[in-house]
């Protein structure tokens, strides 16, 4: 199957230092994977577009959402994925929020599956506690997203 084209970003600032990158890696206990920090490194802070998404929320019923921002590893910025995670309420251990849809849930890296916490797939916390699986990688979900009507 085809993949969609890569994502443009929008409210970019300058790239993410490696080392910023990797204080965050430590502060959280994992290794984020190459494709998102890639990703992150130029477009922390930005919006994707297209940005939409589809959550299967309960067996049989979806619902669009859409990514607000991926969240920044800067420490110094407000909605940076350190203090997101250290201060969300009820998310689970092996989540790390990246991608907020601005309405309290996360579009997380999913190490919980992953012992070695260097290759998680992607899920959607919802701040009902519930868990979706959205994509195997980070690349893969970045490929998934569509527009929003």
């Amino acid at each position: 199957m085809p993949s969609s084209p890569s994502p443009s970003w929008r409210y970019t600032t300058d790239p993410l230092s490696e080392k910023a990158i990797k204080s965050a890696e430590r502060a959280l206990g994992v290794e984020f994977p190459p494709d998102y920090r890639t990703c992150v490194r130029e477009n922390h802070g930005g919006a994707p577009e297209p940005s939409g998404f589809v959550v299967e929320v309960e067996p049989g019923r979806a619902e669009a959402r859409t990514v607000g921002l991926l969240l920044t590893l800067d420490t110094r910025e407000p909605e940076n994925v350190v203090r997101t995670r250290s201060e969300t309420p009820g998310l689970p251990d092996g989540l790390v929020p990246i991608m907020d849809d601005g309405g309290g849930d996360f579009v997380c890296l999913d190490y919980r599956s992953d012992p070695s916490r260097h290759s998680p797939s992607v899920a959607f916390w919802l701040k009902s506690g519930v868990v979706v699986g959205l994509a195997p990688d980070f690349a893969a979900f970045l490929a998934s997203l569509h527009p929003t009507p």
